[in-house]
């Protein structure tokens, strides 16, 4: 089957020296006027498919070899390519079409990705409520929440402890013997607080290296959004090297731990924040959930995102692994060993 020569959909723009192919964030100027022309009915030609000898054709022959140079700048570029009439792209494209062509992934691929991932949010509030919402409009299908007491906003809850006027939410909450059979293999766990939690963020730390799942820690507290660092058991820093880091920067750190301690009880008094704060820490945290789940950009794993979302600015924080960190240091973990001579030559004597 021959292939044929496409071209992306572009907008073609006049400058003053020369003309601009635009295509969302990519800019392809050329400055030759002949080759402006000529690139004009490139664009034209093969916006339907065309062969790359049938194209050369249409030009006379002191053209041609700048038709080839410029077929090859628009393939290397990414604003054309090889294909057949039932792979080539047609019609109207979405913006998210024009966002995924940026990192040269196919839509069927990037889709696949967002459909198989398994995403848990841990904690019923409204940060997680909204990342909830963000993840679906995104297309994330795979979504269970776990209610963590201390991640609770207890507005949320009546005097019984139960969730009030939130049927979609609690219709997604996993039960006590869903989570006694729940595998955690390739799943996603976002615990997510709308008042602070070091202290159930570091709970959670401890089960994802004991349980072996990945972590994305998401919260506001002080006017401000954290996300991460995202945490792989094993092979980055963890939650308890960032509180570690953190209380070494501070003066009195035990007074910053008590506060932390008590967060969950102290709500109604400590959270601030807007709708829109929480839709913006909410967005970029699904950006950062997408970059992990289709990998069109790499997801660092030794970073503090901070947003000051008043100013507004994002800081990136890196995190490094603790001498003996208490959870995650190869320094704390131990071989099995022989506790007594017996047990010693028994074991020997049983290889032999």
């Amino acid at each position: 089957m021959t292939l044929k020569l496409f071209t992306y959909p572009v907008d073609i723009i006049e400058s003053t020296s020369g003309i601009q192919l635009v295509r969302g964030a990519n800019r392809f100027i050329i400055r030759d006027e002949r080759s402006s022309t000529i690139v004009r009915l490139i664009v034209a030609l093969s916006s339907e498919g065309i062969t790359l000898d049938e194209l050369i054709s249409e030009f006379s022959e002191p053209d041609k070899d700048i038709v080839r140079s410029l077929v090859e700048a628009l393939i290397e570029r990414r604003l054309a390519y090889y294909a057949d009439q039932a792979t080539a792209v047609y019609g109207l494209e979405s913006p998210l079409d024009i966002f995924i062509w940026h990192f040269d992934k196919p839509r069927q691929v990037f889709n696949a990705d967002i459909n198989q991932a398994s995403i848990i949010l841990v904690g019923i509030n409204l940060l997680s409520i909204t990342l909830f919402e963000i993840l679906n409009r995104s297309g994330f299908t795979q979504i269970s929440f776990i209610d963590d007491p201390l991640l609770r906003n207890i507005r949320l809850f009546d005097e019984l402890g139960q969730i009030k006027d939130l049927p979609e939410i609690s219709n997604l909450v996993l039960s006590d013997k869903a989570l006694t059979d729940f595998s955690y293999n390739s799943v996603l766990v976002l615990p997510c607080s709308d008042f602070g939690g070091s202290t159930a963020f570091r709970q959670w730390n401890t089960l994802a290296h004991q349980q072996e799942f990945h972590l994305l820690p998401i919260s506001m507290h002080d006017l401000r959004g954290f996300i991460g660092p995202y945490i792989i058991p094993n092979s980055a820093p963890c939650y308890e090297c960032l509180i570690a880091r953190e209380n070494a920067n501070l003066i009195d750190y035990q007074e910053e731990a008590v506060i932390g301690e008590q967060a969950h009880t102290i709500q109604l008094t400590t959270s601030a924040y807007t709708e829109a704060m929480l839709q913006t820490l909410a967005g970029i945290a699904v950006m950062e959930v997408v970059k992990i789940f289709t990998s069109i950009m790499l997801c660092p794993t030794s970073e503090l995102i901070n947003i000051s979302l008043l100013e507004p600015s994002i800081t990136r924080h890196p995190v490094l692994k603790i001498p003996r960190c208490p959870c995650c240091s190869p320094a704390e973990w131990r071989p099995d060993i022989n506790v007594s001579k017996n047990e010693f030559k028994q074991t020997l004597l049983a290889s032999e």
